[in-house]
């Protein structure tokens, strides 16, 4: 069960917190400089994911614009023509918009495929921009925007934001949004608070004013894994969870 949540410090500093949980172990990091794609340049991006390059669930571009994804347990999904797959969405988004404003605009030109044949959920989506805009969005069915002022936040996991049923993940984290996140290590505590002991894959922090992102996986909080934006100058990566838990290993026996 997923968690996501952006908060503005009292040094006005964005924090975006994030828990991926699911069934499934392991992941890839892919590092994607720009390209040309249909004749246009898209942006260069970061981005996680367990099903392939193109159904990433969260990943940050160089314009300082975060996408992120979590399932939900209590809506529907519509029938009728799809056009777009809900995690190919998000790089999508990512290759071509700056802001959280066009991230949400791209979105509603598509009907989102969810898999359900496969039996996976709906979800929905917050989109966050490094002006501390955010839009909470699920298709058809609702979407909130936010410029966020200093000691403001939002969170969403696996309920709609619209119907939030009991949800303790939920209420953890605006309890922290009350008392006041001071900084992105209180930020990874909290992540740390909010895990799910059998599921939690991976935990990440996205710093889109640097550029960067803090990765702990598999919930082995004692090593951290940095991604900066400024990697794709190198060129085009993909590094997988086995390999980062490898280098872990190796680190810690030093």
């Amino acid at each position: 069960m997923c968690t996501i949540f952006s908060y503005k410090t009292e040094k006005e500093k964005l924090i975006i917190g994030r828990n991926f949980d699911w069934l499934g172990k392991g992941g890839r990091i892919h590092i994607q400089p720009p390209s040309r794609s249909y004749g246009l340049k898209t942006n260069g991006i970061i981005f996680i994911e367990q099903m392939g390059d193109d159904r990433p669930y969260d990943g940050m571009n160089d314009k300082g614009l975060f996408v992120g994804m979590a399932a939900l347990m209590n809506t529907e999904i519509k029938d009728g023509f799809k056009d777009m797959n809900d995690l190919g969405l998000i790089k999508y988004i990512l290759e071509r918009a700056t802001t959280a404003q066009e991230a949400l605009d791209i979105a509603k030109r598509h009907k989102l495929d969810y898999m359900q044949d496969a039996f996976y959920p709906k979800v929905h989506y917050m989109f966050v921009d490094k002006n501390s805009n955010v839009i909470i969005y699920e298709e058809d069915k609702f979407e909130k925007h936010v410029n966020l002022n200093i000691n403001e936040g939002e969170v969403i996991t696996n309920f709609a934001y619209y119907n939030m049923l009991p949800c303790d993940r939920n209420d953890k984290v605006k309890e922290h949004f009350k008392n006041g996140i001071s900084d992105e290590n209180q930020a990874k505590l909290i992540l740390e608070e909010v895990k799910q002991e059998s599921s939690t894959v991976y935990s990440a922090i996205y710093n889109l004013e640097l550029g960067f992102i803090r990765l702990w996986i598999e919930q082995d909080y004692k090593y951290e894994h940095r991604f900066n934006i400024s990697d794709i100058e190198k060129g085009e990566d993909v590094i997988d969870f086995g390999e980062l838990r490898l280098r872990a290993n190796v680190n810690s026996t030093v």
